[in-house]
């Protein structure tokens, strides 16, 4: 086990490496020419927000929507005669419909929305591949 000493020599030298770092990274930057490309070719944030959410659109919804109809279904054929498990996955069905609706219109709310609000033409503009 490390004495108390020794944790306080340990902090010391981290705390120094630290400081050294702080000290001298400003200046090992500036002197080159270090340039770092974007690599999320989105130039502001509701641009960004609107391919992130445009790529899950894309390749998240569709399949989940499928798996929650599917499970809908099973639930609804595996009733057997019971009431109650058939509208459970009658409720499934409906809702993940609902669902996919929403998501498939959220772009056009969203545009919408923003007009109404007074968004600069940059953030309305951001909204218009989303849903599509």
């Amino acid at each position: 086990m490390i004495s108390h000493t020794g944790l306080k020599i340990i902090f010391v030298l981290i705390l120094s490496l630290l400081l050294a770092v702080a000290v001298f990274a400003p200046r090992v930057f500036a002197a080159s020419d270090l340039e770092l490309p974007n690599p999320l070719t989105s130039n502001s944030i509701p641009d960004l927000i609107s391919k992130l959410f445009s790529q899950l659109i894309k390749y998240v919804v569709p399949p989940v929507g499928t798996v929650m109809i599917v499970i809908g279904a099973f639930q609804m054929l595996t009733a057997g005669g019971n009431a109650e498990k058939f509208e459970k996955g009658k409720k499934t069905v409906f809702y993940t419909v609902i669902g996919l609706i929403v998501v498939i219109l959220g772009g056009v709310i969203a545009q919408l929305v923003a007009e109404i609000l007074g968004a600069p033409p940059e953030v309305i503009g951001a909204f218009s591949g989303l849903g599509s």
